[in-house]
């Protein structure tokens, strides 16, 4: 029976023009362009990152699995899904179920502020502090991190989360000055010709100083003139 008859003419016509609409099928392709957008990503920053790592310590790194070794990661994903879920009997099984999800929903969240495209579906969202959320987001993770180690109940497991934790929030000050730096620069072109805001001071929405790059002169990759 057609859906139209069961839920009435107008509700059931609304209904498809709705899931056949033209927006609902740009959501749709911006949605599953983000999450393989950030799938993607992933596995390409992990293998740089071994492969990296390999050559500063003298070694060739992943190369058996798919050419030069690209689907290293995919295999180590699969492998990893495929294991048992097994925990230690005296770990706090509660909290070292909810790691993995502190540790992977912060990620996902920080990219709500990224403007990808707002051709497709993709702005990113208009938060007056949009940097200040990006980097706070980017560092919850460190929690699950620690989360995960401790409710573990083994020695070990602490001391390699500390260390992973500790290596994660090495990371976040050449980050912070990496984006102070874009402040600056927006901040002194403040009420200038172009400018998205009118107040005549910087902005920390990454929205906003993407726009006042697309405003300005480029001289090849985005940065005003």
């Amino acid at each position: 029976m057609h859906i139209s008859v069961l839920l009435g003419d107008d509700i059931g016509s609304q209904l498809l023009n709705g899931i056949f609409s033209l927006q609902f099928l740009q959501f749709v392709i911006a949605f599953l362009s983000f999450f393989g957008f950030v799938l993607t990503s992933a596995v390409i920053l992990i293998l740089a990152e071994r492969k990296v790592m390999a050559w500063m310590q003298d070694r060739i790194g992943p190369f058996h699995t798919g050419p030069w070794g690209l689907l290293q990661t995919v295999a180590d994903v699969g492998k990893l899904l495929l294991k048992e879920d097994i925990h230690a009997v005296k770990a706090d099984k509660s909290l070292f179920l909810l790691a993995p999800s502190v540790f992977m929903a912060p990620v996902i969240a920080a990219f709500a502020v990224i403007p990808f495209s707002p051709y497709i579906g993709l702005p990113g969202t208009a938060l007056a502090t949009g940097i200040i959320y990006y980097v706070a987001m980017s560092s919850i993770d460190v929690v699950g991190v620690i989360m995960a180690g401790w409710s573990s109940n083994n020695k070990y497991s602490l001391i390699g989360g500390l260390r992973s934790a500790a290596q994660m929030i090495s990371y976040e000050l050449p980050l912070v000055l990496a984006l102070v730096s874009v402040v600056m620069l927006t901040s002194a072109l403040a009420g200038s010709p172009g400018y998205p805001g009118s107040s005549g001071i910087g902005t920390i929405s990454i929205r906003e100083i993407i726009d006042f790059q697309n405003a300005w002169p480029k001289n090849g990759v985005g940065i005003p003139v």
